[in-house]
């Protein structure tokens, strides 16, 4: 696959090198977010001409993720029911 040279996907991190944000080629802009102890709590997803959608984690003392609300699976999840991951 041949990608132009125009179309390229940009990262920005922080100083503890987290990724804080992604610009995609389709204009799409990922604004990601994180606690005191570098875990992921939220990501904002802007797309163009759409709402914006907001995934937030929750974690149980400092490591183990609790809760995680997405709107939709990405590719290659998969639920797992009987186990209650999705």
């Amino acid at each position: 696959m041949v990608i132009p040279a125009n179309n390229s996907i940009s990262y920005y991190y922080d100083d503890l090198g987290n990724l804080i944000q992604r610009k995609l080629t389709d204009s799409e802009i990922q604004n990601y977010f994180y606690d005191l102890y570098d875990q992921l709590v939220k990501v904002e997803i802007f797309k163009p001409e759409q709402e914006k959608e907001t995934w937030v984690y929750t974690y149980e003392e400092e490591t183990n993720i609790t809760n995680a609300h997405q709107p939709f699976r990405l590719q290659n999840q998969y639920c797992a029911t009987e186990r209650d991951l999705h």
